[in-house]
């Protein structure tokens, strides 16, 4: 459930945390978090806390990412299809008993200032269980997110921001590995997108759909991501697929 943030300091060669420094703080599921979006989601543009946090990244401008991946073990999940509103609950923990926190405000990559903790969430790259955001600048100084969905056989994503120094617009795409393709997931762009989903932010909000939709690639578990500076090749770790006899996992 959320993160914490702590100073060290090296003393005497070793690393030392600093008691009581006035950067040490806590980014928790009480912590009132914007929603950086087109229109409010579920009614508001303010979400409580974040969830599942998982692996994660580093901007250029020296704020960190965080990601909420398994957010459906303490509120559950929402089935969106057929415009359709239903609960899917296979978590363990049931908030959903106590607090009003929607499955809508959950399972997007979180940018937070570590020497003031302002926080922000980001649905520019998509919702789902997002494992690592690892951020590589691009020649024109804006960046570029790899991302992946942390469950099997849902998929590898790319996101390009619009200008440097901001992640809050750009480009999602989803990997095509059997055809080496990325391909974007735009409502303005692709018709069967447009014809399934309200706007930008109703397809982001289901991306999982929207990948099926174009034809992404099913994958392994997608995890941890990083690129090889030198070659530019970009290596991801899949977890497992014991339903397809691939039990130990293997490097995309």
């Amino acid at each position: 459930v959320g993160g914490s943030i702590v100073r060290i300091k090296k003393n005497d060669g070793e690393w030392q945390f600093q008691k009581n420094d006035t950067f040490n703080r806590r980014i928790d599921a009480l912590t009132e978090i914007p929603i950086v979006s087109t229109r409010p989601i579920r009614g508001k543009t303010v979400a409580q806390g974040t969830l599942g946090n998982c692996a994660g990244g580093k901007t250029p401008w020296n704020t960190i990412l965080t990601c909420e991946e398994n957010y459906h073990y303490f509120i559950g999940e929402v089935d969106l299809k057929n415009n359709k509103r239903s609960y899917i609950f296979n978590g363990i923990s049931r908030w959903d008993r106590y607090y009003d926190m929607p499955p809508e405000h959950y399972g997007w990559v979180v940018e937070i200032d570590p020497f003031t903790g302002a926080a922000k969430k980001h649905t520019s790259m998509g919702r789902f269980s997002h494992e690592s955001a690892t951020v590589v600048p691009a020649e024109d100084g804006r960046c570029v997110v790899y991302t992946a969905d942390d469950k099997t056989n849902e998929h590898l994503y790319k996101f390009i921001a619009d200008k440097p120094g901001s992640l809050e617009h750009g480009t999602l795409y989803v990997a095509d590995t059997e055809n080496g393709k990325w391909l974007p997931l735009d409502v303005n762009v692709d018709p069967r997108l447009s014809d399934t989903f309200s706007d930008q932010l109703d397809m982001l909000i289901r991306t999982r759909e929207a990948a099926n939709i174009v034809g992404a690639s099913p994958l392994d578990r997608p995890e941890d991501i990083e690129r090889d500076p030198n070659s530019g090749a970009v290596f991801v770790t899949l977890t497992k697929n014991e339903k397809a006899n691939r039990p130990h996992g293997s490097i995309l």
